[in-house]
């Protein structure tokens, strides 16, 4: 299991956020420092279910999600994997192996949540103490004020905001970057890329 990124590294992988997605709301920075945290761990409801859940979601696309690979650590080594790296003609652009493919994508994203243990008691004190930070740089309106308390005492995994949604439909599973290395040569290259122009 890897350890618990500090407050600060929270705060990059936010800052990165707002660069990528101006749209993201308070529930979405609560989203990625969690999935920072624990990686896919506690999103798995129905593991059987993975394979067939990334498939219909591939298929229901209607453009691009960039970017392609967002760290959610600042050694890279957790990243969010937009499902367009899937596409075929994304995938010749930038030399994907074409193995990158549902199969592939479920089994990495298995494998990953196995890495990582969610005890809600441990988030919730990292959380606070980023919350704070995050609030004087960031500004949070009163109305996520509700929704955050609930995400805190009822232990809720909230969806993207209507507002992140909305402005970037978010297609994406959460993986270790270990797996990217055999299927993408020189990956943490696309990492520099916030938007790619497919």
């Amino acid at each position: 299991m890897l350890p618990l990124p500090s407050i600060d590294e929270l705060i990059l992988i936010c800052q990165w956020e707002r660069d990528l997605h101006p749209q993201a709301r308070w529930q979405d920075y609560y989203k990625i420092c969690l999935q920072s945290c624990f990686g896919p761990a506690h999103f798995i409801a129905h593991p059987d279910r993975v394979q067939a859940s990334i498939k219909a979601e591939f298929g229901s696309m209607n453009q691009p999600y960039l970017p392609l690979i967002q760290p959610l650590r600042s050694n890279y080594e957790l990243a969010r994997i937009s499902l367009s790296i899937m596409d075929e003609t994304i995938q010749a652009f930038y030399g994907i192996d074409p193995c990158f493919d549902v199969n592939f994508l479920s089994a990495a994203f298995l494998e990953s949540a196995e890495c990582y243990c969610y005890h809600h008691s441990s988030w919730l004190g990292l959380w606070h103490q980023a919350e704070s930070s995050l609030e004087s740089s960031i500004g949070l309106y009163d109305s996520e004020r509700q929704l955050l308390a609930e995400c805190t005492t009822k232990q809720r995994n909230p969806s993207h905001s209507d507002n992140f949604a909305q402005h970037y439909e978010p297609h994406y599973r959460v993986i270790k970057t270990s797996n990217l290395r055999q299927v993408i040569p020189g990956w943490e290259m696309l990492v520099k890329i916030a938007n790619y122009g497919v």
